[in-house]
């Protein structure tokens, strides 16, 4: 589940200047200061947004969000407050996969780094090992640590460029049959990491 759309109305004005016009989360999350007085706000639309999904009948199998607003640190009392509600143990860590042009500097990734442990305990949360986009995976695929068991990568499927980026994966198997990319669910990923 990808937390993307503010649903109802009443909450849009606690979450101002997080939401755009449409209603959708704003890359602004960021760049504000203090969220502290808005968490319970984040958090009922979070839930709101669980509880929707599984209205229609979906299986939740992990949580995420859009531009990645869930890897903001001050929010992971939030995600960890809607993975206990709702049960749901599985969630996309922060990126930690790049290329070396990429690479961001030692300072966030050691945030990072620390961000990903503490989303993997209390509750203990079932993630893949590392996370990056598609350019970065098939460029330097060969450089991923040997210890890692799952990537996920980055795919916007229902977007202009999804079917692109599912024929680029499948012609990188077909060229290198030591490339053994397989898609699976985050259902498929085995607790403890």
């Amino acid at each position: 589940l990808e937390f993307r759309r503010v649903l109802f109305r009443s909450d849009r004005a606690a979450l101002r200047g997080l939401v755009n016009e449409a209603g959708e989360f704003a890359g602004t999350v960021r760049s504000r200061g203090s969220l502290r007085g808005i968490l319970p706000s984040v958090e009922a639309e979070w839930a709101a947004q669980v509880n929707r999904v599984l209205s229609y009948g979906v299986i939740v199998s992990h949580l995420d969000s859009h531009h990645h607003v869930h890897t903001v640190p001050s929010l992971l009392p939030v995600l960890k407050a809607v993975q206990r509600r709702f049960g749901v143990y599985r969630a996309r860590i922060s990126r930690n996969f790049y290329s070396p042009e990429q690479r961001p500097g030692v300072v966030l990734r050691v945030k990072k780094s620390f961000y990903n442990a503490a989303l993997r305990v209390l509750p203990s949360t079932t993630t893949t090992d590392g996370f990056t986009d598609l350019d970065t995976f098939l460029a330097n695929s060969g450089a991923l640590p040997k210890r890692w068991r799952s990537v996920e990568i980055m795919l916007h499927p229902g977007a202009r460029e999804g079917p692109g980026e599912l024929a680029r994966i499948r012609d990188a198997d077909a060229r290198d049959p030591s490339f053994r990319a397989r898609r699976i669910s985050y259902a498929a990923l085995t607790p403890g990491r």
